[in-house]
C-alpha cells in the first residue's frame, strides 16, 4: 500500500528496531562520530514494487483530498501554489530511500 502511494519501491527491513538504529544513525551524525546517513548500510529484506493501477487511484485521491482541503479553509485552488500543486501530484518525493 505505501510503495503504490508513493510511486516507488521500497524494501522491507529485518531490522526488528529500524527506527531506533535510523535515530542512532542521526544521533552519530550530529555527535560528529559518523557522517550522515550517506554511508549507511541500506535494509535488507523484500522488495515491494509499487502497482500503478493503484497508484494512480492514490494520485487521484490525493488530488480529491487536496481540492476538499481548499474548500474546507476557504482558499481556492486557482490560489495553490505551483508547490502544493508538486506536493499533492507527487507525495513520496519528500521521502529519502
Amino acid at each position: 500500500m505505501i510503495a503504490d502511494a508513493l510511486g516507488q519501491p521500497l524494501t522491507l527491513s529485518r531490522e526488528s528496531e529500524a527506527s531506533s538504529r535510523g535515530v542512532a544513525l542521526l544521533a552519530l551524525d550530529s555527535l560528529g562520530i559518523r557522517p550522515g546517513l550517506d554511508g549507511a548500510q541500506a535494509p535488507d529484506g523484500e522488495r515491494v514494487e509499487p502497482d500503478t493501477t493503484r497508484r494512480a487511484r492514490y494520485a487521484e485521491a490525493a488530488a480529491r483530498h487536496g481540492r476538499l482541503y481548499d474548500a474546507l479553509v476557504g482558499r481556492r485552488a486557482s490560489d495553490r501554489s505551483a508547490q502544493d500543486a508538486a506536493n499533492l501530484a507527487d507525495p513520496g518525493r519528500f521521502l529519502t530511500y
